[in-house]
């Protein structure tokens, strides 16, 4: 039985990765949670181990790796980890598979938004045998999700939405669900050892698409801003060269920045991923059921 350790088990992508190995047979699973996270509470009741361990302890996270000797280490958490994991892989001794959840974000032009990325992605590829890098595009499918959700809460609670370009960048979002997926038949599969794979949703959309889609899922008119690219691009490199609350202004920056990838690896493990009608319907349901307000 291959034993799996899981970081990030209390996310989105975590919990559904989870299920899917559960769904199956042969896999020992251990959870490591945070013992300061605000989401512990929303881990379903799994029957598999749960360690509690701050993934920037890298003494405490030694001994876990030690007392588990995992097969395989699913690193879901945020990728700024992953030299705290690589340096205590190296510090057990351990030579497990090491899959790592990064982000697209890594061709970003902005230093502060793709360095991370990099440095990390550089450091597993030089201290680490055996590992696959899977960069999701855009995250979304839940009310919870700091993209297409925190947008369908924006509209629905009435607030503008500046659209850039006049609502011109483009994106590629791919559903929680199907990046879970496509890390469990990585896993099963076992055949994407040393493969850095990129993967997006089935459909190219505008920010000006997207959230007419969403308001005529939530059957709400959005409010919207339109503001020039051309204009916002000047005032922000301005401010950045002053040097004033430049990571905020780089982040602002990016959301000019088209985010679709066209072809990637997404097909090459699922052969139906999500559409975005399916993944905002659903969304939207979520919302109703939790009882979101204006």
């Amino acid at each position: 039985m291959n034993r799996i350790l899981v970081t990030g088990s209390t996310s989105l992508i975590g919990r559904e990765f989870i299920k899917y190995c559960l769904a199956n047979e042969g896999y020992n699973l251990a959870l490591i949670t945070n013992p300061s996270s605000t989401r512990n509470n929303k881990l379903p009741k799994f029957d598999v181990s749960i360690i509690e361990c701050d993934l920037i302890d890298s003494k405490r996270l030694t001994k876990v790796l030690e007392a588990v000797t995992p097969d395989v280490i699913v690193h879901i958490a945020q990728m700024k980890f992953s030299n705290k994991v690589v340096e205590s892989m190296l510090s057990a001794g351990l030579d497990s598979w090491l899959i790592v959840v990064g982000s697209t974000k890594i061709y970003s032009k902005l230093a502060s938004v793709s360095l991370i990325y990099k440095e990390n992605e550089v450091l597993i590829r030089s201290c680490i045998k055996r590992f696959t890098i899977l960069r999701p595009t855009m995250v979304y499918g839940s009310p919870l999700d700091n993209n297409v959700g925190r947008l369908a809460k924006i509209i629905k609670k009435g607030n503008i939405v500046p659209l850039v370009n006049g609502g011109g960048v483009k994106y590629q979002p791919i559903h929680y669900e199907n990046v879970a997926q496509i890390l469990f038949n990585i896993l099963k599969e076992g055949h994407s050892v040393n493969e850095e794979l990129d993967i997006a949703g089935p459909e190219v959309i505008t920010t000006r698409d997207l959230v007419d889609l969403c308001g005529a899922k939530l059957l709400k008119r959005p409010r919207t801003l339109k503001v020039k690219l051309d204009l916002f691009m000047r005032l922000t490199r301005l401010i950045r060269i002053m040097g004033i609350c430049r990571k905020q202004f780089d982040l602002l920056e990016e959301l000019c920045r088209n985010k679709d990838i066209g072809d990637n690896d997404a097909s090459k493990y699922i052969c139906q991923l999500i559409t975005l009608n399916e993944g905002i319907e659903g969304i939207c349901r979520e919302m109703e059921q939790i009882g979101e307000q204006p």
